[in-house]
């Protein structure tokens, strides 16, 4: 993935919670434009602010027989700044929500033109995660200064193009950015899409503390009780900037175990032969059979990953979640862990959002291959498939395969 961090990206904290006592408003209107959405009356629930601290969201739905779309409407009751917007995410069980992607989306080259729209200044972003079919999609300002949503205003440029209905784009979660543009302070707040109208509340501790002692030692603990600072993450010293506070975000802890540790600072690729025994035999001969086909075929086979080490698995994650972070937290006072955020991002080669530290690469049975050259008559499915191998997700995760045999017992 692409990282797009704007020049004035805030620090702060990432409050992510579940709110249950708002409701989701759907409006099956007929036409597609967003400018087009019933206006608001103020003598129904739409019309509620439940404190001057939420942001609300609505969406419209327009199908036809060749797509469904779904046009968002955000309204910003706060007294703060969205600088970024989100869909299909669940921050309780961090995982993407969405089972179906807009129309022309591809790994290699990602949105298709027209599949999605956003604000002038807006830019949107398909977030695929290894070994699943679900994604989420953001939308993020790429200058808060100049393209936020400001404070009283309202927003109905989010849309999102999909080949058929897809119920998820209206149940799945949702979050909001919010930022203060003066403290340099963020708050992302989630809630969930269901029902008749969704409200995304800032809670009054969340930002309010922060802009009235932001250098107040421990502060960003004391608030958070349910934050995403986490994961693992060990102190470590990423200095003051000309805020006078320390960076409120730490880096990821370093493996600690020995394989661990060898992954990190070397290859997965030139690590394979070291660590195949803990491949499953039908793994490993999947590998073998895959390579010697290819080369049969006139092709090339890539091997780029096979076995992770668990602690190694969910170094990854840490890695990608936080320098994802750090594109709405953190100003001056964390650039150095932004840096070296950025140096080890692009050191793993980062692109989906890793699996934790469970998944079918920590468990012997997965591998990344690359296979390029075979003739026109040849496609990888049909190679994958004669060596027993199979890619469960072809279109969200392109050079994961699998043994398409089942696991013995007792067996990796």
């Amino acid at each position: 993935m692409k990282r797009r961090a704007p020049q004035s990206t805030r620090s702060g904290l990432r409050i992510s919670m579940l709110i249950l006592a708002g409701t989701f408003l759907t409006h099956h209107a007929a036409c597609i434009h967003s400018s087009h959405l019933p206006a608001e009356t103020n003598n129904s629930k739409t019309a509620r602010t439940d404190s001057n601290n939420s942001a609300r969201l609505s969406v419209h739905r327009k199908t036809s027989k060749d797509n469904a779309v779904y046009t968002y409407k955000i309204i910003n009751n706060s007294r703060h700044h969205i600088t970024a917007f989100k869909i299909g995410f669940d921050p309780q069980r961090e995982t993407p929500e969405l089972p179906a992607t807009p129309i022309g989306w591809t790994p290699s080259e990602g949105l298709a033109q027209d599949s999605t729209t956003a604000p002038h200044g807006w830019t949107a972003t398909l977030i695929t995660t290894e070994e699943t079919p679900f994604v989420e999609i953001e939308w993020r300002s790429a200058d808060k200064t100049q393209w936020s949503i400001a404070p009283g205003t309202t927003s109905m440029d989010f849309s999102v193009v999909l080949p058929q209905e897809v119920p998820e784009y209206e149940q799945a979660h949702f979050d909001v950015v919010f930022s203060d543009l003066v403290f340099s302070s963020s708050t992302r707040v989630s809630a969930r899409m269901a029902s008749s109208e969704a409200l995304a509340v800032l809670p009054p501790a969340a930002l309010i503390p922060t802009l009235q002692e932001p250098s107040t030692p421990g502060l960003h603990n004391a608030v958070a009780s349910s934050e995403e600072v986490g994961i693992g993450m060990a102190p470590t010293n990423t200095g003051m900037g000309s805020t006078g506070r320390p960076c409120a975000l730490k880096a990821p802890a370093q493996p600690k175990d020995a394989s661990a540790k060898e992954f990190e600072t070397g290859d997965e690729h030139g690590l394979h032969d070291k660590y195949r025994k803990y491949l499953s035999k039908d793994t490993q001969d999947n590998i073998e059979c895959m390579k010697n086909a290819a080369s049969l075929g006139g092709g090339r086979f890539y091997l780029s990953s096979a076995y992770r080490p668990p602690t190694y698995q969910q170094h990854l994650y840490e890695v990608w979640t936080l320098h994802n972070r750090l594109k709405d937290e953190g100003g001056p006072e964390c650039n150095v862990l932004r840096a070296a955020m950025d140096k080890e991002f692009k050191h793993h080669k980062l692109v989906a959002r890793p699996a934790q530290r469970t998944s079918a690469h920590t468990q012997g049975r997965a591998f990344d291959a690359t296979i390029t050259g075979l003739p026109s008559n040849l496609h990888v499915d049909e190679l994958a498939k004669n060596c027993k191998a199979v890619r469960p997700w072809p279109e969200r995760d392109p050079v994961h395969f699998q043994p398409s045999t089942k696991p013995k017992t007792g067996s990796n």
